[in-house]
């Protein structure tokens, strides 16, 4: 018996996982106004997902895995980074380009003045 729940819930997670980073790359294509819509669709995805861990060959939960790792990797990773990097730049006084290049503008305005 705890074999058999071990393994179900090692299912469940994979399906989980798999779930969450399928629903996170569907947003990118499917922008609705109302966030509930979302909600709608967490059912169906699992249980779709569920039913691939459970029926299908190995290869296709591996796909399905792998679409929702390489999304959930792209926002912790690289969305991540990007926060990091514009949390040091704001620290030093640098929040975008923008502002670099209106400081650069306005410094040799003053200089010029002077």
């Amino acid at each position: 018996m705890n074999e058999e729940l071990s393994q179900m819930a090692i299912k469940i997670a994979l399906s989980g996982f798999g779930a969450v980073g399928i629903l996170e790359w569907l947003k990118n294509f499917f922008k609705f106004k109302h966030t509930w819509a979302y909600a709608l669709i967490m059912p169906v995805l699992s249980v779709g997902c569920y039913a691939a861990v459970y029926f299908l060959p190995c290869y296709v939960i591996g796909s399905i895995l792998t679409v929702g790792v390489v999304q959930l990797n792209y926002q912790v990773i690289v969305q991540g980074f990007k926060a990091i990097i514009k949390a040091l730049l704001s620290k030093v006084g640098v929040n975008d380009d923008k502002e670099t290049n209106n400081t650069v503008e306005s410094g040799e305005k003053d200089h010029a003045d002077q």
